[in-house]
């Protein structure tokens, strides 16, 4: 017995989060834990929703509305596209596929609520769970929807610390191995993050410039996360230097299974040559001794880093962005 329940449901968060516990993969800014998704004081409406099956959450879609600055209804989530989550458990084995029965009742819910909620804008991210397309991007494409592809590295954790530097570019290599003779490091976790002052303000706006929404304190999410276990900032600098405004930063978050790379503020530190790739490499140790799986260069805003990923090393993922305007 399939059916869809949405956040008016009494059991919604209970489902929710056990959905958000067995996609391990999925991005922690896509899909919070409930807890985390508070949506009061910020003008969003929530239009999550998902299918459960027999007690078990199959497939859900994180989903908000709201209204921008002018006036134009926006569906995505919380200031950053909508997505979708998958119970990896659930799919059917012999096919890796979805369920008929998931697929037609999400894609009917979607098609419902699309025609009642009318959105002049609607961005959507599918992360391609499994190697599968979205059932809802089908829908998305139907309705004109204009799709954009998306790369990302992702390494495997579990190889030995020699194999994944061994997988890296030789010129990257180096560089990470000058960076780790000749630099200083600082991970920074949990509350320390607000001991820090006045030394993230370059991130803190690069934050907020990549936020898709008039008015979201993007920063503000990525300091909770890192408050409650799930992100830290690495900085790196030379010796040399005197001031903390010399240091890079990078912004990293996880779900204690995948950590993904977010942004970081190398572009605005004209000599910054060989700091970012052992900031990186720094970031992926890190993730590495807190027993993440996986380190995804496909973050939120990493498209203001320089850096072409694939010369970490890893396998190349594919991610779709699919953007639907009706005016």
């Amino acid at each position: 017995m399939h059916a869809v329940i949405d956040t008016e449901n009494n059991a919604f968060n209970e489902y929710w989060n056990k959905l958000v516990a067995a996609d391990p993969g999925q991005n922690p800014l896509y899909a919070p834990a409930r807890e985390f998704a508070d949506l009061a004081g910020q003008s969003f409406i929530d239009h999550s929703f998902m299918v459960v099956s027999e007690q078990e959450p199959v497939f859900g879609c994180s989903l908000t509305l709201n209204q921008d600055k002018q006036g134009r209804r926006r569906l995505g989530f919380l200031g950053r596209e909508a997505s979708n989550l998958v119970n990896r458990r659930s799919l059917v084995k012999s096919s890796n596929n979805f369920q008929p029965e998931v697929i037609r009742l999400m894609q009917d819910h979607f098609r419902q609520l699309i025609d009642e909620v009318q959105p002049d804008t609607l961005e959507f991210l599918d992360p391609v769970s499994c190697g599968l397309m979205s059932p809802l991007t089908q829908v998305l494409l139907e309705c004109g929807a204009l799709p954009s592809v998306k790369k990302c590295q992702v390494i495997n954790l579990a190889l030995p610390r020699s194999d994944l530097l061994n997988k890296v570019d030789s010129q990257y290599r180096k560089l990470i191995e000058w960076g780790n003779e000749n630099l200083c490091f600082d991970v920074i976790r949990g509350d320390r993050l607000g001991q820090l002052g006045s030394s993230l303000p370059d991130l803190c706006n690069l934050a907020a410039e990549s936020a898709t929404v008039d008015g979201v304190d993007a920063w503000s999410d990525f300091e909770a996360l890192i408050e409650q276990g799930k992100g830290f900032v690495v900085q790196a600098w030379s010796p040399e230097s005197d001031s903390k405004t010399d240091r890079i930063s990078g912004l990293f978050i996880h779900n204690h299974h995948s950590c993904h790379y977010v942004l970081d503020d190398s572009a605005l530190h004209v000599d910054d040559l060989g700091l970012l790739h052992a900031l990186l490499w720094r970031a992926i140790m890190h993730s590495r001794n807190i027993q993440c799986r996986h380190f995804d260069f496909g973050g939120w805003a990493s498209n203001h880093s320089s850096i072409d990923a694939e010369k970490f090393g890893g396998v190349a993922h594919t991610r779709i962005k699919v953007s639907l305007n009706t005016l």
